[in-house]
């Protein structure tokens, strides 16, 4: 079983078309996520279906909404077993996952409307200097490692350039330190606010004065 686009859709709105009540503030928890996916799914196909339980093993619990930046990641975990049991085969963790945009109050089934004349929406995260064009960027995909302080003088990022202090957390580096492939600052804390990717979609107007991504925006 996935949890698909269409699941989304309905997860977003009501089935009277409605938004979903928290929706407008995008703010939705793991138990309204679960009923909403259940109810798309039906509870009796679930309950007919290889998940343990059925409806009830169905578990939303690590689903989480972003209010800030309209992306739902919805994830589905429950045990399966086969339709007919066999011999020495045991029951099966699995999980299933969508990562993605939120209903954001244009809907392609209600007409164009002046989707003509709607502003370009934009990518932007909270510390960074640039405005991106495609989630998939790999600027905007986080890769952490862990290097020596004493062997950060030497290192270099993908694109060549040095690493220098982080500004919230760079002055109290110890022997270890946390880079990305793209970023240029070292940071002491791997939970610093200059590492973790918070991902907004602005109007392209909100992004005055940071500079199109060399990657997606240009």
């Amino acid at each position: 079983m996935m949890v698909n686009e269409a699941t989304v859709r309905t997860f977003a709105r009501t089935h009277d078309g409605g938004a979903v009540a928290g929706a407008a503030a995008g703010v939705i928890d793991a138990v309204t996520a679960g009923r909403m996916v259940k109810s798309y799914l039906g509870e009796e196909y679930l309950d007919k279906s290889v998940i343990n339980d059925g409806a009830q093993g169905l578990s939303l619990a690590e689903t989480t909404l972003y209010s800030n930046g309209d992306i739902l990641d919805i994830v589905a975990t429950y045990k399966a077993h086969p339709f007919f049991r066999i011999a020495a085969f045991t029951d099966f963790s699995l999980e299933g996952r969508f990562y993605g945009h939120a209903f954001t109050g244009y809907d392609p089934d209600e007409g164009s409307g002046n989707v003509a004349n709607a502003e370009e929406l934009v990518y932007i995260t909270e510390h960074g200097t640039a405005y991106h064009k495609s989630l998939d960027c790999s600027h905007l995909r986080l890769s952490v490692r862990q290097v020596s302080k004493a062997d950060i003088t030497t290192a270099r990022n993908v694109d060549g350039s040095k690493y220098y202090p982080c500004e919230y957390c760079g002055s109290r580096a110890g022997n270890t330190v946390y880079i990305t492939n793209y970023g240029t600052r070292y940071h002491s804390n791997r939970s610093c606010g200059g590492i973790k990717r918070t991902i907004k979609t602005v109007p392209i107007s909100e992004a005055i004065g940071r500079t199109p991504c060399s990657e997606c925006a240009r």
